[in-house]
């Protein structure tokens, strides 16, 4: 059954939304997208402007160099092979940004080991993941 077309959400606005299911018409669609409301939602989210910082983003890379390959263990007991790309807390920084940039609180995952948690304080080394290697540079 065909519904009637509805009226574009942006206010003001009085064209014909497009039949995708977000209600905006094609001219204010792009506008309203899910990462402009996430990123609408996060402005003033202080967790979410700690992984906006320079230090966040050379501590990551650090980790990344460090530990390339994703460091979850997968239910066989082997280290999943995909390449790292996001840096998971172990403890959520909502609940301990004293370790937001401790390597010891940072796994390093693919997308497809990135759980939907925020946190996973339960993960154990050896259990759940690799632990992260930490290399000290040498001076001189």
């Amino acid at each position: 059954m065909m519904s009637a077309p509805k009226a574009c959400r942006e206010s003001g606005c009085g064209k014909i939304a497009v039949a995708d299911g977000l209600g905006f018409c094609a001219d204010h669609k792009a506008h309203n997208s899910c990462a402009t409301a996430r990123a609408e939602r996060y402005k003033h989210d202080a967790v979410a402007k700690m992984y906006a910082t320079a230090r966040w983003k050379v501590f990551r890379g650090w980790c990344l160099r460090l530990n390339p390959i994703c460091q979850r263990i997968l239910k066989d007991g082997t280290q999943c092979r995909y390449p790292s790309k996001i840096g998971h807390h172990l403890w959520s920084p909502r609940v301990r940004p004293d370790l937001f940039t401790d390597p010891k609180n940072v796994v390093m995952v693919c997308e497809f080991c990135h759980p939907n948690e925020e946190g996973t304080p339960w993960w154990r080394p050896g259990k759940e993941f690799v632990e992260t290697q930490i290399a000290v540079p040498s001076v001189g």
